[in-house]
């Protein structure tokens, strides 16, 4: 192989590797959102259940 092709192979190799990385940062960064996102809405259903305790015993 001549070095322009070794060149033009490194190059690709750089460029998928670029790829794969921001995939793997897209996904993590979309994974954390939504762990944020259920623990809120776990918290809410709890803060809620909680409140109807409290309501019902109150009576």
């Amino acid at each position: 192989m001549s070095s322009e092709e070794i060149r033009l192979e490194l190059n690709k190799l750089m460029i998928a590797q670029a790829e794969h990385d921001e995939l793997i940062r897209h996904n993590a960064i979309k994974e954390t959102h939504w762990a944020w996102q259920r623990w809120f809405w776990v918290g809410i259903v709890i803060i809620l259940s909680v409140a109807q305790v409290v309501a019902f015993l109150s009576k």
